[in-house]
């Protein structure tokens, strides 16, 4: 009777984490520069645009994060050089909300820095970089402390002002020109790169979900002043991953001279504009609610057919008519999105824009999962598995063989454009929804759930620390990283549902292990987690699984697999 019963609430558990977990995941950068990895940049100064007071974000990552200089007596600009004389009060007009949102979502990050000290006695830390509010709360900051350099970095393990923070030693800092790398893994492991060489390595605990997204960025001060910081800039990036010691290397040698390419201000609408500018912006801020699966108001905006049917109101979208079309009302009165932080003026200038110049819409599906937060069209890092790459993960992540289930159940990978399965083309529709459903029970069914969950706790009380500890372990495991604090709050929900009910501890642990296994954190290929795309065989397919036998995460970390 209780499985019967718990069979008819499972779609909606499962369902709601379903949807939850999309916004649990990274996103994707087109690449802006030759010569340097590139893959994941979210930010780019290369200090070559001459235009008097800004200095632009190159990197075509979402909208761009610009800075005013507010004192230009206090800065002196050079073909590709930024020099700090003074305060010179460098912020960005808005805040840095396509950082924060890709750095929270992927729990890595890297800073790079080219730059020049002008004087080792510079402490505070003086301030080369940060996104924060004042000298006491901050998301990041990459700071000079006399010979060390130091990187704050808030996560549920510090304080608001990012410490501890990790700090190299001292007279690591020299008055010469130097690279300066700060990488952080999902699992905590940090890393100070100096000219190459790896000089620090430590830990930054904790995962990155309080993060602000209203703080603003500035270079040579903090944001509220008092921490200014002089020398010379040459270039600075960040990325929403950790880059690997080959790829910190690559950026190395190329230098701090790479310029990079121009980024196109959007100024009519054609398919490069529509997946670089406009995609992102349905994602992010429409699909919540107009999706394949809420459609309030009839209105789908993820799908290209549907998005110009209109909803219940009518057109939403009449290409070349932005003052006509419904969605360009609703978000220039702030009408859209509902009881959420209205769009940035520069999202409105974008999405007006083209739907005045045409519409075009170049893609069939708005994957949010591709697109998500500002995420570029036309990388093949983050996509769903394949039906043999699904049936070899689940086999060597659970030890359950499905060979024979998963091809009758999953719809059949499509080709597009007669080469390999594309990213735009390896979507979940509702049918995988439905598949991956039954699948999952299919795969609990097989499983000695007692023995499983033993591996990841010896206790079967339902208490919440004994709970999150096993949810926690288990998802180390399944979903491949950490588990953020809402993810363990929303499979803990499932536990509680039982307890009420008087399930058993392995009813409540099979119905999570269900949820894990249709969160797209295991149905997606997450390429980058593992590597530098540089570094890998062009033509092999590699998936994020593990070698068995199956023990406990803190003993056997996962391992890579080419199919």
């Amino acid at each position: 009777m209780l499985q019967a019963e718990l069979a008819q609430r499972k779609p909606v558990h499962l369902t709601a984490l379903i949807l939850f977990a999309y916004c649990l995941l990274g996103s994707i950068s087109n690449a802006p520069a030759q010569d340097r990895v590139s893959e994941n940049l979210v930010l780019l100064y290369d200090f070559y645009d001459v235009e008097e007071g800004w200095i632009r974000d190159r990197s075509g990552f979402g909208v761009p994060v610009d800075l005013r200089v507010e004192n230009l007596d206090e800065v002196r600009r050079e073909d590709g050089k930024l020099i700090i004389r003074g305060k010179a009060q460098i912020k960005s007009n808005k805040p840095a909300q396509k950082i924060s949102a890709a750095i929270h979502r992927s729990g890595e990050i890297t800073i790079e820095a080219w730059l020049k000290p002008a004087k080792l006695d510079q402490a505070g830390p003086a301030r080369v970089l940060s996104i924060s509010q004042d000298s006491t709360n901050r998301n990041l900051t990459l700071g000079q402390d006399a010979g060390k350099w130091d990187v704050r970095l808030r996560s549920s393990k510090t304080n608001s002002n990012g410490i501890p923070s990790t700090s190299t030693k001292e007279r690591v800092v020299s008055e010469k020109l130097s690279h300066i790398v700060y990488t952080r893994n999902r699992q905590g492991e940090t890393r100070v790169f100096v000219d190459g060489k790896e000089t620090t390595r430590g830990r930054a605990l904790g995962n990155l979900s309080n993060w602000n997204k209203s703080y603003r960025l500035s270079l040579g001060d903090e944001f509220s002043g008092g921490r200014e910081w002089h020398g010379e800039l040459r270039l600075i990036a960040l990325y929403n991953r950790a880059l690997k010691p080959a790829s910190v290397n690559k950026n190395f040698d190329a230098g701090p001279d790479v310029k990079s390419k121009p980024v196109e201000r959007i100024t009519q609408a054609g398919p490069d504009q529509f997946a670089l500018r406009v995609a992102p912006i349905l994602a992010d801020r429409c699909s919540e609610c107009h999706d394949a699966l809420s459609k309030e108001g009839g209105l789908d905006l993820t799908h290209r057919k549907f998005a110009f049917a209109g909803g219940e109101s009518g057109p939403a979208i009449i290409p070349g008519k932005a003052a006509e079309s419904l969605l360009i009302q609703s978000i220039q009165n702030d009408d859209m999105p509902h009881e959420r932080a209205p769009l940035l003026p520069e999202e409105k200038k974008i999405l007006t824009d083209w739907v005045a110049s045409g519409a075009k819409w170049s893609l069939d599906f708005v994957d949010p999962v591709l697109f998500l937060h500002g995420g570029g069209f036309g990388q093949r890092y983050v996509q769903r598995l394949t039906v043999d790459e699904y049936i070899a993960t689940v086999r060597t992540t659970l030890g359950v063989d499905i060979a024979q289930e998963a091809p009758m159940v999953l719809p059949k990978d499509l080709r597009a454009d007669g080469f390999n399965n594309t990213a735009y083309n390896l979507n979940v529709d509702l049918k995988h929804v439905e598949a991956y459903r039954e699948l999952a029970e299919q795969i609990v069914a097989k499983m000695d759930m007692a023995a499983f969950a033993r591996r990841f706790t010896k206790k079967r009380q339902f208490t919440d620390n004994n709970v999150g500890a096993f949810i926690e372990n288990m998802g180390m495991w399944v979903l491949r990283g950490p588990l953020s604090e809402q993810e363990v709050i929303a499979y803990r929900g499932i536990s509680t549902t039982l307890a009420s009910s008087s399930g058993s501890f392995e009813d409540a642990a099979s119905l999570i292990l269900q949820a894990m296994l249709q969160s797209p954190r295991f149905l997606y290929r997450i390429e980058n987690q593992l590597g530098d795309a540089s570094d890998w065989p062009v033509n092999e397919y590699v998936v994020h699984v593990r070698a068995q036998p199956l023990i406990a995460p803190s003993l056997q970390q996962p391992e890579q697999f080419s199919i």
